[in-house]
């Protein structure tokens, strides 16, 4: 449905023009939203039909719409105010049928996207389903590397696995050939192998044998190497025993001997301070008896002088002393007895001075006694 241009007039008003220039009556609005209407029942498109009925009734509505802009156009090309009225009077209409038209719009955005999304959908699925497929042959193919010097039973268990793998079209679709292909290509590969890994073991087993053969030899040599061994080192032992029984019995005499030679040595000192603690215990006393000599003499000469003062010849008493000490006359010969008081007491100082040079030459030759008997005892 197409809106005819109306004829120019200036004596109706913006909004009159607007509308006649459009063509818009009471009949036209009616008819537009009839028109709109038409397409209400379509919500859903189902099927390729109703995909065509939704483009069909859009169609329809967007070419009444773009007829109605077109008018639209020309309406507004007299003068902004016109043009102005054109464009409210535009818009009246389009809100006719314009939110029907972006109904089905979005209707068909929506079926497009879901048709997409299934276009999609089938691509990622079919990328997957081929991956699996190609997954699985190439792990048929991959157990050729991953069994590389494996021993030949591991291999011949792969073997019998490998053989009951299952080809069918269910699992390989159309690579079923290809996985066939790859299974009976494996399978040779790994008997091949299986022949080589046995042939393999036969070497490696004499090798073991021969090995063993060399370790058994080697080991008697071992065991006699240490036997000898143990028999030098126990000889050793002995040797080293009886030297170390040696050295330590040489090592106790010594040091009984060196103990023996410190306990004399010991004792030797000890007798050697004793003597000449006592040596100078006896030059105490010789000095104490001398002190004591000396006191004692000088106590009688005072004691002598005292008894010969008054006396008529005290000279000659103490010639007599003198000649008693010299040994010239003996103490009991004839004295005169005016004097015999008088030379008893002399006599008596005499004898006492006498037996203190005595003492005193006795404590003089102690010492040298003392070392005689020392160097004697040695």
């Amino acid at each position: 449905m197409n809106a005819a241009a109306a004829p120019e007039t200036t004596a109706l008003t913006v909004i009159e023009r607007a509308r006649a220039a459009l063509a818009v009556t009471p009949e036209r609005d009616q008819a537009l939203a009839q028109l709109a209407a038409k397409s209400t029942g379509i919500v859903k498109i189902t099927n390729a039909d109703g995909y065509k009925e939704v483009h069909a009734a859009r169609m329809v509505l967007k070419n009444e719409r773009v007829a109605l802009e077109k008018s639209g156009k020309i309406a507004r090309s007299d003068a902004k105010a016109f043009a102005d009225a054109v464009i409210a009077e535009e818009r009246r209409l389009i809100a006719f049928i314009e939110p029907e038209e972006k109904r089905l719009q979005a209707l068909q955005d929506a079926e497009d996207k879901r048709i997409e999304d299934e276009k999609a959908a089938k691509i990622r699925f079919e990328a997957e389903r081929i991956g699996a497929i190609n997954q699985r042959i190439d792990w048929i193919r991959g157990r050729v590397v991953e069994l590389a010097g494996k021993p030949s039973a591991e291999i011949q268990e792969a073997i019998r696995i490998l053989g009951g793998v299952p080809l069918t079209t269910d699992i390989y679709a159309e690579f079923l050939e290809q996985a066939r292909t790859a299974l009976t290509d494996t399978i040779a590969k790994l008997d091949a192998m299986t022949t080589l890994a046995r042939q393999n073991e036969q070497v490696a087993a004499a090798l073991v044998e021969q090995q063993r053969v060399i370790d058994e030899k080697q080991a008697d040599l071992d065991r006699q190497a240490r036997e000898r061994a143990a028999k030098i080192k126990e000889e050793d032992d002995a040797r080293a025993a009886k030297q170390k029984a040696e050295d330590d019995e040489r090592a106790a005499r010594n040091k009984a001997e060196d103990d023996e030679r410190a306990r004399l040595r010991r004792i030797e000192e000890d007798r050697v301070a004793a003597a000449n603690a006592e040596a100078a215990r006896i030059e105490a006393e010789r000095v104490a008896e001398a002190r004591r000599v000396e006191e004692a003499a000088a106590a009688e000469r005072a004691r002598a002088r005292q008894a010969l003062e008054g006396r008529a010849e005290p000279w000659s008493a103490i010639a007599v002393i003198r000649s008693i000490a010299s040994g010239r006359i003996e103490s009991d010969d004839t004295i005169n007895p005016p004097d015999f008081e008088a030379f008893n007491a002399i006599f008596d100082t005499a004898q006492t001075v006498i037996d203190a040079r005595a003492e005193l030459v006795a404590l003089d030759r102690a010492p040298a006694v003392i070392a005689d008997a020392t160097e004697g005892r040695r």
